[in-house]
């Protein structure tokens, strides 16, 4: 009798790891994700080998003390370390498709193949749409919500608690207190992302937040040296503009570090901030000045956003109708949330500026 083997390539197990780890190499954040606190989006797996729903991450500021030197004690004079954490809290996810026993008769399509990439497809745009709206957030006190869904109160809450992660334009003087649609409405048309908003942006983050924006340390590989950047996440209409302006002496990622394993083919450097397009990141409708489109763009440093995950990728199935239907899908546990402390965001710096579409 002859015995059918399961090619290794079509087996759950196998299944289950590689579609885990192309869906998360895939996205367009995977080059900032990694389990550290020295990591843009910070994964967590500590749930994976154990039970529950709840995992915190340690969120770390930066020294700031000149320490001793020469023949002083350093015992009794040690730096207190600030440190927090995030809690995340994770749910199942999960899709599935189905099909009968008639329509795998009538098709020549491989199936199981099939799945496996309308499934790799659905888990890389949950992935993306979910670190876009934690890089969106509206988070403050016990509110915790999309931008979109955020009422003008919880607006406000966030706008007062981050008056130092957050600039409107093309001047810190642009911030109206308290007001944070009053703010938006003093964007006009001219203030388009610009080498001198971007650089702005990072003298904020870098010398005015309190406590300051840890950029990511990246090792270059070609050279070797610890290289400090900031990633700015922009709309399409915000990068046009940049790039519009940069053109004529165009700073590209292949000039200044290709090397450098942050980097995405396209990518815009102004000194060490990477500026990269997210077509998917909305722009916000008709609250600039005289009802112009304003882009919300995030420069973040180290730990912006959080990932939690409680159960990776798994394989689900389905069988009913006495065999006829078959359905075959996959489920996670996972979270994804921005970091915060105190009512701050703690790994990031918003920056508003005149996002108006094509003419």
């Amino acid at each position: 009798m002859a015995i059918t083997v399961v090619a290794a390539d079509n087996r759950v197990t196998r299944f289950e790891s590689q579609i885990f780890s192309e869906y998360v190499r895939g996205n367009q954040f995977a080059q900032d994700m990694a389990n550290s606190t020295n990591a843009i989006h910070h994964v967590n797996e500590r749930l994976t080998g154990e039970k529950g729903e709840e995992v915190s991450i340690p969120l770390v500021t930066r020294l700031t003390g000149s320490g001793v030197t020469g023949n002083n004690e350093l015992e009794g004079n040690e730096e207190q370390m600030d440190n927090y954490a995030k809690k995340l809290t994770t749910d199942v996810r999960r899709n599935a498709v189905a099909t009968t026993e008639k329509e795998k008769q009538v098709t020549v399509i491989d199936l199981l193949q099939a799945r496996r990439e309308v499934l790799l497809n659905w888990l890389l745009d949950q992935t993306r749409d979910s670190i876009i709206d934690s890089l969106r957030k509206i988070i403050n006190g016990a509110v915790n919500v999309t931008y979109e869904t955020a009422s003008a109160a919880n607006r406000n809450g966030w706008h007062v608690a981050n008056i130092d992660r957050l600039l409107y334009g093309n001047a810190a003087a642009n911030y109206v207190v308290g007001d944070h649609a009053a703010s938006l409405g003093n964007i006009t048309a001219a203030m388009t992302l610009s080498k001198a908003i971007v650089r702005l942006a990072r003298r904020i983050a870098r010398t005015n937040a309190d406590p300051h924006i840890r950029p990511a340390r990246v090792k270059n590989s070609e050279t070797g040296a610890i290289e400090e950047w900031f990633k700015l996440y922009v709309p399409t209409f915000a990068f046009r503009d940049l790039q519009d302006e940069m053109d004529p002496t165009y700073q590209g990622a292949g000039v200044r570090g290709k090397g450098n394993p942050i980097f995405n083919p396209g990518d815009l450097i102004v000194d060490n901030v990477i500026v990269r397009e997210v077509p998917e990141m909305p722009t916000i409708a008709g609250v600039g000045a005289a009802g112009i489109d304003v882009a919300q763009c995030a420069l973040c440093g180290a730990q912006a956003t959080g990932i939690a995950y409680a159960m990776r990728s798994k394989s689900i199935t389905d069988v009913r109708d006495y065999g006829f239907v078959h359905g075959a899908g996959i489920m996670e546990y996972v979270a994804y949330d921005k970091m915060s402390f105190n009512n701050k965001d703690h790994g990031m710096l918003t920056l508003f500026v005149a996002g108006v579409a094509d003419a």
